[in-house]
């Protein structure tokens, strides 16, 4: 099922529903919605694979490399940069949005958090003795 014939149906409900009133949500918020909400749905009713472990510390090392990168590029662009992102966010004046820097304290807590999951996740595949292909490893690789 494509993202299009689920996102479609979705938006045409959202407009004659919410459409009615003097308050009504803008149409780019309700397109907005209805796209997120396919891209949900479609996460949840996907059924994946399971990953080996090897797969798994090389999507969690991947997901690591880009957290430290989004840190760090928030990092660079502090107050000001962020302040564009929490007004695209179209989030409401709540506690979140008077902090930006609260936002880069957790892209760099969760930064830290994937870099030690990688590790460990690596450690795990060791352990599993999961490699594909190539040599397999000396049992002494394990000792230390």
């Amino acid at each position: 099922m494509s993202e299009n014939t689920t996102r479609e149906p979705l938006l045409r409900w959202l407009i004659e529903h919410f459409d009615r009133g003097d308050l009504a949500p803008p149409r780019r918020s309700l397109q907005e919605l209805s796209e997120v909400a396919a891209r949900l749905v479609c996460f949840h009713l996907a059924r994946r694979q399971p990953l080996r472990p090897a797969a798994v510390a090389k999507r969690i090392a991947i997901l690591s490399r880009n957290l430290r990168r989004a840190a760090k590029a928030a990092e660079e662009l502090a107050e000001q940069g962020m302040g564009h992102v929490l007004l695209e966010s179209n989030a409401s004046n709540s506690m979140e949005t008077d902090k930006p820097t609260r936002m880069i304290a957790d892209l760099q807590d969760w930064a830290l958090w994937s870099t030690r999951a990688s590790k460990t996740a690596k450690l795990m595949t060791e352990s599993a003795l999961d490699y594909k292909g190539g040599r397999t490893r000396d049992a002494r690789y394990f000792v230390s």
